[in-house]
């Protein structure tokens, strides 16, 4: 029995409560001081620091510049041959801006110190800083940032950083060595659509570890392990391969083994290494079935793409462990292969086998689900409750939990706990779980006091929230690092980190603020929030956040520069020979006393101004304020630029910052569009693009070239490709404005993915000259895009179709094969279009096992063939989203293609469960219901369920027996009749139920004189029964048929009314299509009848008679005069004909076995007849009345009925529980 009330997830526990946004902006706790000095990572400080205790902001304040520490977040200290490291998650951070490199307070530092920050460079910086007043008395660490374009793989030297004091003597720190490597050892994961890398071979164990496990013998001895040359394809870069100082982080049962960086000699050849494992590390693994497999991190902090495949492993050791317990398994993943996406958000079911003498009541079960996600190894338990018998259990494994697992695999098995003894372990099963994958990334911080993105400067205290994460593995003791990275409004830059443990639910950090607070002074400006989780095995970085401190509008504007007015700001020295007037324009934020001080920050050495204070007197409230910048100062930043800006100052009130406007000194370059090489030119500005020149066997690239030999040196270029977003805008990576050898010009190669966004259209192509503080737009080139040939669009089939003939007995499946320009990420649309529409992929994304693969293979639900029509034409439409917009209108259509349907008559396919003994049926008038009435014991009542699906709609009890089922045409009510036969007034009656279809609810019950099967006329005011039973009166047997008007639901009149002193038989009844004639059967001692009554007046007017013949069916002929009627009794059919009043043979088919259930297909006119002793329908021509077909797999089966447009039939199973559908 199954044993599933309680569920306990141990690893889940409640998360803290978060402030509402409608409360007011409180602290939660302690809240944290950001103008106070801040704790610093003593891993990210170049060289490393020796300081003992904890290293903070202000630390380095007696510290001479020229020994002064850089301070990298996430730098690699560790780096044989370097200074430092630097890894792809360390670039990857700060996105755009590059590798952040603070400088730290040093001895002396002054206002107006210039700083400079030099990378690969001992002439032109790659960063400036003017330090300011504020910037001293605070020991402000100021952010500085290397751009990544001077950050290429490999040495990067020298970094350092100058500084220059006004009175011109200059300082340098230690040049330092880096090594920068973006690239994951391995390389690549082969199989995009999975989490383990298979360029990481399997760890090699000796093969009696592989088939008996690791004994204590075999611990105790020390276990060898070996490791393949990886990456497994050696075809990747040589970047990729085996290198020195890598570490294999081999990982059993969660245990990380002890082996040391690779040496020099191992990393060179592609032997295999071999390491051998201690008595010491299995004792920490201990007993049981474990998970064995291993990564690879780089010396610089690189970690591979994935695992290696996983390994199972048995481990047998003597440390008093009982056998292991037999594997648990789930329900839901047959061959251990679990799809998510069709347990359609429902629970998997894991199953465990709890027979005595293993367990015993009261023992609890403890289940382990332990898997490798995208972030790391996630482990969850599940207690079961109590046992309270002793056979098997099952427990819900949540949807939820599985997610994270999603092209990956987890460990499933369990212990038993018992009170007194040690936990007793199962062996273990690896289960792979494949389906849609989805997000699993770290989501963005919250800021709780910045609805709609904008934070009030001024608010005491603001609460950043970072959720839990319990689907990602969240542990109590994850280091989580809050960054803050702010701009203010004159362009300055601001860095600050926080940290928490991560606790067991939302990890809050309430920082005090306040007028004077160092967020209320980004005023204007911007803050940029993240976190990192540092669980030990490494750092994931969250989705960021950015809000906008204050409004934009509330900020002061920026000055205005006569000489470099909006929106180039450009000085040019020959246009402009004196002295650069700028104007402060008048605002209603300056009062009288306050003072407005103009900064002008030059990017070299001498080039900034000093800052000049105005205070407003009487005399210039409401008057713009005029400054004078000396040209001195201006020429010092030839080619380079000046950021000039103001602030306005009151006593006790915090400091406004204006925006900045950047200056650029010196002629205005003349940047020219650039060129497309695989584009022709077709006028100025203008170029065309063939798709073909870009996609194979061309190299999939495209090339845009910048003419760079007139660009300053230290600028940076940056290439634009816009039009449409996404796919339509690739993010290309700027590079130095340095021409290539031999050259004029830079070049630039894009993935050809974005061609796919301009198919038939086109785009925009320029660049941005990026220099300190400056930047610059080019021309732009119009490049239009042809459309790729119709030839390369026709890539839909159906493969099982033969001659182009879809047969609907068989399954199908449709194939797109791979599109010029296939990636993951674009929605695919799939319709099918015939008698029946049917969407049957709804932009579902291609997922990377399709792009790998050039495949997409959809199934055609079966349900929907066997809706469609022999002969129906279905055509199939598959469109594409290459933009990777979730829009089926701007998708391009691939070429369709068109096939006949061809059905085979007869084709069962499936059965639905009913209550016991179903002998009845009906089918509502729109064919979407079916009714079956049951009369087996125990299973007395109603089952309605879906003529398409099969599911139950809903089933109802009854008290006795059913006797006959009809539905009104008007689909709203069904009659039952029932065995409920009792004496009243001196005759035997029993009832017919009207019951509503909505629930069934009984609306009437309609006292008879014992009615049998019912039939209805063709509008619904009556309803007809056969005769159930006779009723003895005095020495008579008595038989009657009843009129039921369907309005008032009474007996509106009888017909059929026979008195005999014989016990007869008869119950079934017939009714033509026309609704004039009734036929019902009768029948005693041998002589039986078909009783022909006026459906006007009930006056019989006809009979047909056969001796031996017990009729139990009737069915009409889709046209015509022909009625069919199944003698059980005497295994025959009789087909009559019924042009006058009393019917005549036309032909008897003899030879049946107990025929019972008799239907025509209205439609074809095939009849079919229920054999109730063969267990077989049997389909007849209804021409020539030859068998067609015999159709086997029944169940004593008795009424029959077909739907109205002769596609689907369904037979009851009077011997079972099952109503089987058919196909036609």
């Amino acid at each position: 029995m199954s044993q599933d009330t309680h569920l306990s997830v141990v690893a889940h526990p409640a998360p803290l409560p978060v402030i509402d946004s409608g409360q007011l902006s409180e602290p939660a706790e302690e809240a944290t001081d950001l103008s106070g000095p801040r704790h610093l990572n003593r891993s990210y400080f170049l060289p490393p620091q020796s300081i003992q205790g904890t290293i903070t902001s202000d630390s380095f304040t007696n510290v001479p510049f020229e020994v002064l520490p850089l301070y990298i977040p996430g730098l690699t200290q560790t780096v044989v041959g370097f200074d430092g490291g630097i890894n792809k998650a360390a670039l990857e951070v700060h996105r755009d801006l590059g590798l952040l490199c603070n400088l730290l307070a040093y001895l002396n530092m002054a206002d107006g110190d210039f700083i400079e920050l030099f990378c690969d460079d001992l002439l032109i910086p790659v960063a400036t800083y003017n330090v300011t007043q504020n910037d001293v008395d605070k020991s402000r660490m100021i952010p500085l940032y290397i751009p990544r374009t001077r950050l290429p793989d490999g040495p990067v030297n020298p970094v350092f950083l100058r500084v220059t004091h006004l009175g011109g003597t200059s300082k340098e720190t230690k040049r330092f060595n880096l090594k920068v490597d973006t690239v994951p050892p391995a390389g690549r994961n082969p199989i995009g659509s999975t989490l383990q890398n298979e360029n990481l071979p399997v760890p090699v164990f000796p093969e009696h570890i592989i088939n008996f496990g690791v004994t204590e013998t075999d611990a105790q001895n020390g276990v060898p392990v070996t490791f393949k040359f990886y990456p497994d394809d050696a075809t990747q870069e040589p970047n990729t391969y085996r290198a020195t100082r890598d570490r294999i982080r081999l990982r059993i049962n969660g245990i990380t083994a002890p082996i040391p960086p690779l040496t020099e000699s191992q990393a060179t050849g592609r032997e295999d290494i071999t390491v051998t494992l201690y008595y010491g590390f299995w004792q920490q693994v201990r007993s049981g079935s474990h998970v064995c497999e291993y990564e690879i991190i780089d010396e610089v902090g690189n970690a591979s793409l994935g695992w290696s495949p996983a390994l199972r492993l048995n481990v047998r050791l003597n440390d008093g462990s009982e056998p292991v317990l037999p594997e648990a398994f789930i329900l839901e993943a047959p061959d251990n292969v679990l799809d998510h996406d069709r347990l359609d958000e429902r629970d998997a079911t894991i199953f465990v086998t709890t027979r005595s003498p293993d367990f015993a009541l009261g023992d609890i079960v403890r289940v382990t689900v332990r898997g490798r996600s995208s972030v790391g190894v996630i482990t969850t338990t599940y207690d079961s409750p109590p046992l309270t018998s002793l056979s098997f259990i099952t427990l819900p494994c949540p949807n939820a939990d599985l997610r994270p697992f999603i092209s990956g695999q987890f460990q499933l098995f369990y212990e038993r706990i018992r009170s007194g003894v040690p936990n007793r372990p199962s062996d273990a099963i690896i289960v792979d779980v494949t389906g849609t994958p989805i997000d699993m990334r770290l989501r963005p911080p919250v800021v709780r006091e910045a609805p709609g993105g904008v934070l009030d400067p001024q608010v005491e205290f603001i609460n950043v929230i970072v959720r839990a994460y319990p689907e990602l593995g969240q542990d109590p003791f994850d280091l989580v690092i809050l960054i803050l990275e702010g701009t203010y409004a004159n362009g300055t830059r601001y860095y600050d980190e926080l940290y928490e443990s991560a606790g067991g639910g939302d990890v809050l950090f309430p920082i005090a603020n306040g007028p004077n607070g160092v967020i209320a002074g980004l005023e204007g400006g911007t803050l940029r929030l993240l976190y990192q989780v540092d669980n030990g095995d490494g750092v994931r970085t969250s989705m960021d956040v950015t809000v906008n401190i204050g409004n934009a509008v509330a900020s002061l504007p920026e000055p205005e520069v006569m000489e470099a007015p909006a929106p180039l700001y450009q000085f040019d020295p020959e246009q402009s020979t004196e002295h650069a007037n700028i104007v402060v324009k008048s605002n209603p934020d300056f009062l009288l006393n306050d003072i407005v001080t103009l900064y002008c920050e030059g990017t070299a050495s001498g080039g900034t101004a000093p800052e000049q204070a105005f205070p407003i007197r009487v005399q210039w409230v409401g008057r713009d304020l005029r400054f004078r910048l000396e040209r001195s100062y201006i020429l010092a930043n030839i080619d380079k630029t000046m950021r000039i800006y103001y602030t306005r100052w009151r006593d006790n009130v915090l400091t406004r910052f204006s925006h900045a406007v950047n200056m650029k000194v010196g002629s205005r370059l003349e940047l020219q569009a650039p060129q497309v090489l695989q584009a022709t030119v077709t006028g100025p500005d203008q170029a065309t693009l063939n798709p073909m020149n870009v996609l194979p066997p061309n190299p999939e690239k495209v090339t845009v070239r910048v003419v760079s030999d007139k660009f300053p040196p230290g600028a940076d270029i940056k290439v634009f490709i816009t039009g449409k977003p996404d796919v339509g805008m690739p993010d290309i990576p700027a590079k130095p404005a340095r021409p290539e050898p031999g050259e004029n010009y830079t070049s630039f190669e894009v993935q050809n993915e974005f061609v796919a966004a301009y198919l038939d259209g086109e785009c925009k192509v320029f660049y941005q000259l990026l220099e300190i503080g400056k930047t610059t737009k080019s021309d732009e080139l119009t490049l239009k895009v042809e459309a790729l040939p119709a030839s390369e669009w026709n890539l839909v089939s159906v493969p099982s179709a033969s001659s182009g003939v879809i047969d609907t007995s068989k399954p199908h499946r449709i194939e797109v094969r791979g599109w010029r320009l296939m990636k993951p990420g674009q929605p695919v649309y799939i319709d099918l279009c015939s008698s029946r529409y049917h969407e049957l992929r709804i932009g579902a994304v291609v997922s990377p096992g399709e792009a790998s693969a050039k495949l997409i293979s959809e199934e055609i639900p079966s349900s929907y063939l066997r809706l469609l029509k022999d002969g129906d034409s279905l055509e199939v439409h598959v469109s594409v989203n290459l933009e990777e917009q979730h829009d089926k209108f701007s998708a391009q259509p691939l070429t369709p293609v068109n096939y006949t349907i061809k059905k085979m008559s007869g084709e069962i396919v499936g059965s639905v469960t009913v209550r016991n003994g179903p002998t009845y049926l009906a089918i509502s008038p729109d064919d979407n219901r079916v009714y079956v009435a049951s009369t087996g014991t125990g299973g007395y009542g109603i089952t309605v369920f879906d003529s398409d699906t099969g599911e139950t709609i809903i089933t109802q009890p009854l008290a006795y027996p059913p006797a006959g089922l009809v539905t009104k045409p008007d689909g709203d009510v069904i009659y039952v009749s029932l065995y409920n036969s009792r004496y009243q007034n001196s005759y035997y009656v029993n009832d017919i139920l009207a019951l509503n279809t909505t629930n069934l609810g009984t609306i009437k019950a309609i006292t008879t004189s014992q009615s049998g099967e019912l039939i209805t006329n063709n509008n619904g005011s009556r309803v007809y029964s056969g005769y159930l039973s006779h009723y003895f009166i005095s020495h008579y047997y008595a038989y009657t048929s009843s009129s039921i008007d369907t309005t008032s639901n009474t007996v509106s009149g009888t017909f059929n009314n026979y008195y005999t002193l014989n016990a007869a038989s008869g119950r079934a009844v017939g009714i033509n299509r026309q609704s004039t004639h009734i036929y019902g059967s009768y029948g005693s001692q041998g002589r039986y009848y078909i009783v022909v009554t006026d459906a006007a007046t009930l006056r019989t007017i006809g009979s047909y008679y056969e001796t031996g013949v017990e009729h139990t069916g009737f069915a009409h002929a889709p046209t015509g005069s022909t009625l069919y009627v199944t003698a059980a009794a005497a295994n025959r059919l009789l087909v009559l004909d019924t042009n006058n009043d009393s019917p005549t043979l036309i032909k008897s088919i003899e030879g049946l076995r107990g025929p019972w259930g008799v239907a025509t297909n209205p439609r074809t006119g095939a009849i079919y007849i229920t054999e109730r002793s063969g267990n077989t329908v049997k389909t007849y021509d209804a021409t020539t009345l030859e068998l067609i077909s015999t159709l086997e797999g029944f169940d004593q089966p008795k009424a029959i009925a077909v739907n109205s447009e002769g596609t689907r039939m369904f037979v009851a199973n009077s011997g079972s529980n099952t109503v089987t559908i058919i196909d036609l």
